[in-house]
């Protein structure tokens, strides 16, 4: 950027017609810097740029990966404590079958 130059209102008009040619000149000189293709690329290292990219994708992969072998890990221990729920249902309802044939058969009154 350019400094601001401040010219008072009642200064000469070429003082001010020269501070204004100065200022679009400075602008237009800008702006084919910043149009301009080779100015706009330097100081853009590509290959950082595109190592970065690689390094982001490859970090995005890692976590799917990551989450992937979360979500298998939970659906087998699901699986596993759904499976030890089952066992354990039986078990109690083998055991108040047990029970409720002792009772009938032995305990008579």
């Amino acid at each position: 950027m350019y400094r601001a130059e401040i010219v008072p209102r009642d200064a000469p008009a070429p003082l001010q017609d020269a501070a204004v040619a100065r200022r679009r000149r400075l602008d237009a000189d800008r702006r084919d810097r910043v149009l301009d293709p080779k100015w706009r690329t330097i100081g853009v290292d590509v290959a950082a740029l595109d190592e970065q990219v690689r390094a982001k994708a490859a970090a995005r992969r890692e976590a799917q990966e990551r989450d992937a072998e979360f979500d298998a890990y939970a659906r087998s221990a699901h699986a596993a404590l759904e499976h030890l729920d089952r066992q354990t249902s039986a078990a109690r309802r083998h055991r108040d079958q047990v029970t409720d044939h002792f009772r009938l058969t032995v305990q008579r009154r």
